[in-house]
């Protein structure tokens, strides 16, 4: 086994600051990474059933053999756990375990598991300290680092959420080898969204990608978590609360929701639905700032490779319904962010509701 020497990427937010720890069999030195803050609390891994049985098991048996005092709590698996019924359910689970104002909660999982463990950590006893360990490429290069943390209603995706940052983030690259395909392009959906807001080297490092094996890729992926988790961290030291540059990574989230919304989280990946939502942003800016007619096309090519599915048709009524519920939406306009080209993101309140369900109406009827 190698030797415990990680890249560390830090996310300097003064207090709040933490570090992104990355390398190959990461989880197998978990102990040494958490025994310095370690003080006989109770540790409580959450993650779900089939990510606990695969990995939660191992890192419990490692914590527990360097003296943790360690629980593993099982969630559901899918979207549906993000939720008012399953946050009461696991908050009265946790509390029943033992889990008080010195406890950590250790995120083991996907976006979801981060999202909801984020929630829970940030309002159980007005706050508690908490791990991250992505075991979903999403996880990793999103999902993870930046202190979101949310649950859905019957409205819209992620409504009801704060901002309270993990302790640190932990990035093992080899979790991802039991990842679903659709999964990994999912994560991969995400990742290009870094290379249209931020990184020429992200969009370099996709126009030599195998999308036939990706398994062919493992450097190539590496590059990218890492090109992507260096250009959120900066971001996010910048803006922590979205106030103003965070804004750009909703880059295709706005169009992105409302599939997921109109599908009930059921039909599309996260990262599906965003890449048919990057393709409307760049449809859009295209319109509006000329976007070169060559980066457009090349740049829909390599969405369309990531994303399969045909974008759903969805009636007018209803597209302006989960618009309007956005959070994004700010005095009755719309942050909707633009590129005028690669790594130069505009944050605009000038394109109008109908301005994008045109486009977005237009390109369904291409797709059918």
């Amino acid at each position: 086994m190698r030797d415990l020497n990680p890249k560390v990427i830090s996310v300097p937010l003064k207090e709040k600051s933490y570090n992104i720890y990355f390398q190959e069999g990461l989880i197998n030195f978990t102990d040494k990474l958490l025994s310095p803050v370690n003080t006989g609390q109770k540790w409580i891994i959450v993650s779900p059933k089939s990510i606990s049985e695969t990995y939660g098991n191992n890192i419990f048996t490692i914590l527990k053999k360097t003296g943790f005092d360690v629980n593993i709590l099982q969630l559901k698996e899918g979207e549906k756990v993000k939720s008012f019924f399953y946050y009461k359910k696991y908050i009265n689970d946790l509390i029943k375990i033992g889990c008080n104002r010195d406890s950590v909660l250790i995120s083991l999982g996907g976006g979801v598991t981060g999202d909801l463990c984020g929630f829970i950590a940030s309002t159980l006893f007005r706050g508690i300290a908490y791990y991250q360990i992505p075991t979903s490429l999403l996880g990793m290069v999103d999902a993870s680092i930046g202190g979101k943390t949310a649950i859905n209603t019957k409205q819209g995706k992620n409504l009801i959420g704060t901002f309270y940052h993990p302790s640190a983030v932990l990035i093992d690259p080899k979790l991802l080898i039991s990842l679903p395909k659709k999964e990994f392009l999912a994560g991969l959906c995400e990742i290009i969204k870094y290379g249209f807001i931020d990184s020429k080297k992200i969009i370099k490092i996709f126009k030599n990608f195998n999308f036939i094996d990706i398994s062919s890729n493992n450097n190539l992926i590496n590059d990218l978590i890492l090109c992507s988790v260096e250009s959120k961290s900066n971001i996010v030291s910048k803006d922590s609360e979205e106030k103003g540059l965070r804004k750009i990574l909703n880059f295709g989230h706005t169009v992105g929701h409302i599939i997921e919304s109109f599908t009930n989280y059921k039909k599309y990946t996260h990262g599906e639905a965003i890449a048919h939502g990057m393709i409307i942003s760049l449809k859009i800016s295209n319109k509006i700032f000329k976007l070169s007619k060559n980066l457009l096309e090349e740049s829909i090519y390599i969405l369309k490779k990531l994303c399969l599915k045909k974008p759903p048709k969805i009636p007018k009524k209803k597209f302006f319904q989960y618009l309007y519920r956005d959070k994004k939406i700010e005095s009755k306009k719309i942050n909707f962010i633009l590129i005028k080209e690669i790594g130069k993101p505009i944050i605009s309140k000038d394109v109008s509701a109908e301005d994008i369900y045109k486009t977005y109406h237009e390109y369904t009827e291409d797709n059918e």
